[in-house]
């Protein structure tokens, strides 16, 4: 996938990523071992997170995978607006819902690159996410990627209470995807845990599907959840002897030192 976005170099707990002609260092636990590029090189980073706060600053900044825009800042946690490790997943989801017309359902969706790929002009694809900050930036994602024809709702729902009505309401969806978080807070401060609830977010899946999705894309960065976890997760949602695809979320790094940065299974029926 052609990308201005590059992972340079991966060590101490960190990487060194660059957007454009800008840089930025994160936060990567995982990256245990020593830098292979220069401290010089590390040191001409525009913006440096410390694990609270970012120090330094990012002029607009803008991330493109193939002909889908992003608008990426420095935002709370660490985060820049974009995961650049599902591109494998985008890519995927583009290929599964060029050919048919679906009603796909995108929770936990951040900012909307998962929406943007799987949208098109006779799908209609639910975006739904918790924060209204992220929802406001999905909706300017979509306008940068010139997909503002595309039958996308936007949704700012704790993700398990919206999918509960829509059971209620009748509502069904052929296609899923989800990529939710360890812990997270959502409407009227209700709580997510992935380890509690995942397994309820499946049953709402089967629900919501009549019991027969099209396709399924979910992913997870808790290390305790691992794509054979994942896997076993939707096995019971697809139908008989269809191929499960999963995996490590892999971020190739140009100095060599890859990282892991979660799980993913998916399964697509042909």
């Amino acid at each position: 996938m052609n990308s201005n976005y590059r992972l340079l170099d991966t060590g101490n707990e960190k990487r060194l990523e660059q957007i454009g002609s800008f840089r930025v260092v994160r936060n990567a636990k995982q990256a245990f071992w020593r830098p292979a590029l220069s401290k010089q090189e590390w040191d001409s980073a525009d913006a440096v997170f410390d694990g609270e706060k970012w120090e330094g600053s990012l002029p607009e900044c803008r991330v493109h995978f193939d002909k889908k825009t992003f608008d990426i800042s420095l935002m709370d946690g660490g985060q820049l607006g974009i995961f650049p490790e599902q591109s494998p997943n985008w890519e995927w989801l583009e290929k599964v819902t060029a050919s048919k017309d679906h009603l796909i359902i995108n929770g936990f969706a951040y900012t909307g690159a998962s929406t943007i790929f799987a949208s098109t002009t006779t799908n209609e694809v639910t975006h739904l996410d918790a924060s209204k900050t992220s929802v406001k930036r999905a909706k300017i994602n979509l306008g940068l990627s010139g997909k503002e024809e595309n039958s996308v709702r936007f949704i700012v729902d704790d993700v398990i209470t919206f999918l509960e009505k829509e059971v209620k309401r009748g509502r069904r969806y052929d296609g899923f995807i989800f990529d939710p978080p360890a812990f997270g807070r959502g409407a009227k401060n209700k709580i997510w845990k992935i380890d509690r609830d995942i397994p309820v977010l499946i049953e709402l899946i089967n629900q919501l599907s009549d019991g027969r999705p099209a396709f399924i894309l979910l992913s997870a960065h808790e290390p305790s959840m691992d794509e054979n976890y994942l896997a076993d997760l939707i096995k019971k949602l697809c139908p008989a002897n269809t191929q499960i695809e999963k995996g490590s979320l892999i971020m190739n790094c140009e100095s060599g030192r890859n990282i892991e940065n979660g799980y993913f299974a998916r399964f697509a029926v042909s």
